[in-house]
C-alpha cells in the first residue's frame, strides 16, 4: 500500500559511470532507464551533487511515482545536493518501459523484490556511495535495501538512515488497529456529546446510570471496536485498489500533471495494489530483517499521520534500539502522512543535512 508516512536516509556518493539509454537532459539531471535482472527496466533520474556530500537515494510511495518528489528537489538543488530517484517496480515510467516492451514482469513485488531491482540499478550507475530517503512504502524498500549484506552494495551504504513515517507494519493487523481507533474515538465523540444533551444530564442525574456507566460504556465501547474491525476486513481488499487509484490521482493533480489514460492508470493501480499486497508480511516492529551494519536512525514523525497508529513510530524507534541502534524521533507538528506533499522543505532540508 502501502502504503508506512516514511522517510529513510542511507548515505551514498555521486556515480562514476554514465547512466545507460539516457533521456534528454533537464538541467544538471539526465534520466534513463537501467535493466534490472534482466526482467524489467528502471526508470530514474540522476543529478550529481556541487556540494561535496554523497547523492540521496529518494524512493517514493506506493501509488506515487519518482516525480512525486518534485516539491522536493528543489531544495535540494538549492543546497546543492544530488539525487537518484527512481520509478519502483509496478509504478511509474518502470511499469510502461516492462509492458511495452514485451519483457517478462516480476512474478513478486514484494519489498525483497524492489530492494534487488534497487540494488542492480545502484550497481549498474555505479553509485559509489549514499544515502536512501524514502517516504511511507518506500521507507520499507529502504529498510531491505539496507538489509542486504551483498559486499558490492553494503559498503556503498553508511550507516545513517532518516526515516519519515516509516509504513511498514503489517498492513492487514496495524491498518485494522487504525480501524479500531477511529471506531474508539467516534464512540467516545458521540458519547461525550450525548453527555450534554438534555438526555443525557438526565440519565447522569439517575443514581442507577451512574452505577452502571463505567459498564455500559466498556460495553458500547468494545461494540464499536469490533464493528472497526469488521469493517476493515469487508473492505480488504477494495479498500487498498481504492487507496492506490486516490494516491495515484493525488500524486498527478499535486505535481501538476494531466490525468493518466483510463488503461495506463488501471495498469499502474494494479502493480501498486499489489507491492502492498505482498508486503503484507512486513512486520519492522515484531520481526525486522537485522540490518547490515548499525544504524543511526533520524525519524520524522507527522503528528496527524492518518495511515500509522499512535504508538507506530514509538514501537519502531524502541524496536530499533533494542537491535543496537540509534535513534532519534523529530515531531513534525500538524503534519499528515505524505510530508513530501505537505512539508517539502522540512524534508528537503532532513534529506541535505549532513551525516554527523
Amino acid at each position: 500500500m502501502r502504503p508506512i508516512a516514511a522517510l529513510l536516509l542511507v548515505t551514498m556518493a555521486s556515480p562514476a559511470s554514465a547512466a545507460k539509454n539516457e533521456r534528454p537532459r533537464r538541467g544538471a539531471a539526465t534520466s534513463g532507464t537501467v535493466a534490472v535482472g534482466g526482467r524489467a527496466r528502471m526508470a530514474y533520474e540522476l543529478s550529481p551533487s556541487t556540494n561535496g556530500r554523497p547523492i540521496r537515494l529518494l524512493l517514493h510511495g506506493s501509488g506515487h511515482d519518482l516525480q512525486s518528489w518534485d516539491l522536493v528537489v528543489p531544495g535540494l538543488s538549492a543546497r546543492g545536493q544530488g539525487y537518484l530517484r527512481p520509478d519502483l517496480l509496478g509504478h511509474g515510467e518502470t511499469h510502461l518501459a516492462s509492458t511495452r516492451g514485451g519483457s517478462a514482469w516480476y512474478t513478486s513485488y514484494s519489498t525483497v523484490s524492489q530492494a534487488e531491482a534497487l540494488k542492480a540499478l545502484i550497481l549498474e550507475l555505479d553509485v559509489k556511495e549514499l544515502e536512501i530517503a524514502g517516504i511511507s512504502y518506500g521507507a520499507d524498500v529502504g529498510y531491505h535495501l539496507a538489509a542486504d549484506r551483498d559486499p558490492a552494495l553494503a559498503r556503498r551504504i553508511r550507516p545513517v538512515m532518516t526515516l519519515a513515517n516509516p509504513y511498514m507494519a503489517r498492513v492487514d493487523g496495524y491498518q485494522k488497529e487504525v480501524a479500531v481507533v477511529r471506531g474508539r474515538e467516534m464512540f467516545d465523540q458521540a458519547y461525550a456529546a450525548g453527555g450534554m444533551s438534555p438526555f443525557g444530564m438526565m440519565l447522569r442525574m439517575n443514581p442507577m446510570f451512574a452505577m452502571m456507566e463505567p459498564l455500559s460504556y466498556a460495553m458500547m465501547r468494545t461494540t464499536a471496536e469490533a464493528y472497526g474491525r469488521r469493517k476493515w476486513d469487508e473492505a480488504v481488499p477494495g479498500a487498498l485498489v481504492e487507496g492506490r487509484r486516490q494516491a495515484i490521482r493525488q500524486n498527478r493533480a499535486t505535481t501538476g500533471r494531466a490525468p493518466l489514460r483510463p488503461e495506463i492508470e488501471a495498469a499502474l493501480v494494479q502493480g501498486a495494489t499489489l507491492s502492498l499486497m505482498a508486503s503484507l508480511g512486513d512486520d519492522l516492529i515484531g520481526n525486522p530483517p537485522p540490518l547490515a551494519q548499525p544504524m543511526r536512525l533520524r525519524v520524522l514523525a507527522s503528528t496527524q499521520d492518518e495511515y500509522n497508529p499512535p504508538h507506530f513510530i514509538p514501537a519502531f524507534a524502541a524496536r530499533m534500539r533494542s537491535m543496537g541502534h540509534q535513534v532519534e524521533v523529530t515531531p513534525i507538528r500538524g503534519a499528515p502522512h505524505l510530508v513530501n506533499f505537505t512539508h517539502p522543505q522540512t524534508v528537503a532540508e532532513a534529506i541535505a543535512s549532513p551525516a554527523p
